[in-house]
């Protein structure tokens, strides 16, 4: 399988490094300062969870002309998104099937307006990155990758073949029936937890051991999820 990954940030050099250094054929996109120090220091994942590694990487600044990959995984950040779709060649968004990362759905829609639903393969990551230089990723914890089908209509076959290949890469990997609720679900949790934990300066263990404090998660979670009726 031919991947290009698109977004050098934590989640992409933590679960591309993983795919790269074990041997998948996968090639990353970037530019600048993150392009010049990947190129020539590669990707370093220090881990609290699990073995620590480095390994070198393929790594391009711009796509060739009518460029081929089975896989294109955006790793962006969920407002670069539309202006990175807008410049995605023909070649790619009508051959590649596209797995997003970002929280949320947004992705998706914007992809939906460029190619077939069916193409599309939301994932989310139950990790805790951190980057302490352009080319090292702090693990904290966590490592958890869920991911599905879109639409109906995806080869069954390209799914199962893809998910051997993220197993075999050392990535905790599940299938979703329903990859669609558990983003859902994953931003209610972020909505409630994250602005909580930034404004009291609190961890989770510290947030859910105090009633006043799960009484504030359970009542953004449930504003949050109205949204979605």
């Amino acid at each position: 399988m031919k991947i290009l990954l698109i977004g050098t940030g934590g989640l992409g050099c933590f679960y591309g490094g993983k795919i790269a250094r074990l041997g998948g054929d996968i090639t990353f996109l970037s530019r600048g300062e993150s392009f010049e120090i990947i190129k020539e220091k590669g990707i370093t994942v220090k881990s609290e969870v699990e073995e620590s590694f480095h390994t070198p990487v393929k790594i391009i600044d711009r796509l060739p002309a009518n460029p081929h990959y089975d896989l294109v995984i955006i790793a962006t950040k969920s407002y670069d998104v539309q202006a990175l779709v807008s410049q995605l060649p023909e070649s790619l968004l009508s051959s590649s099937y596209f797995m997003t990362l970002q929280n949320g759905l947004m992705s998706e829609d914007i992809l939906c307006e460029k190619t077939e639903p069916s193409r599309l393969i939301p994932a989310t990551a139950f990790v805790a990155l951190r980057k302490s230089e352009v080319h090292v990723v702090n693990h904290t914890a966590g490592g958890r990758f869920q991911f599905g089908a879109y639409w109906g209509g995806q080869q069954k076959g390209f799914l199962s073949e893809l998910a051997g290949l993220l197993k075999g890469c050392q990535i905790d990997t599940h299938f979703s029936e329903n990859i669609v609720k558990m983003k859902w679900g994953k931003l209610v949790w972020n909505a409630a937890y994250n602005p909580l934990s930034t404004i009291t300066r609190l961890k989770l263990g510290n947030i859910i051991t105090n009633p006043y404090g799960v009484k504030l998660l359970r009542d953004s979670m449930k504003e949050t999820a109205s949204l979605a009726e």
